[in-house]
């Protein structure tokens, strides 16, 4: 197991050391977002918005399919997404309505 510190530092690092020739290494978008206001300039802007937003969905279906992926069909993960329920393949019901006793303390 790596650090989390060490690979956030370096990667930050990396971020400046590569983009500071290109778009001056503005790593925090709200800090990049006010020298854009007063000088009216969002050219290239719209990579603080959008990169953010990509990376974020794409990291989650990375996550959800291929790191740790579920048992559930891609059918019934989107039939859960739009709020219905999955078709049981078997016909069975879930449960039986019994009501289930949970044990809070540690074993």
């Amino acid at each position: 197991m790596g650090s989390v510190a060490l690979a956030v530092g370096f990667s930050l690092t990396l971020g400046h050391l590569f983009g500071m020739y290109y778009t001056g290494a503005g790593m925090n978008p709200a800090r990049s977002f006010a020298p854009a206001i007063l000088t009216r300039n969002f050219t290239n802007h719209w990579v603080y918005w959008v990169g953010p937003i990509i990376g974020g969905g794409l990291g989650s279906l990375l996550y959800d399919f291929l790191l740790f992926p579920r048992l559930k069909s891609v059918s019934e993960r989107l039939s859960i997404l739009k709020g219905t329920r999955p078709s049981d393949s078997n016909g069975q019901p879930e449960g039986t309505g019994e009501p289930v006793e949970l044990k809070t303390q540690a074993l």
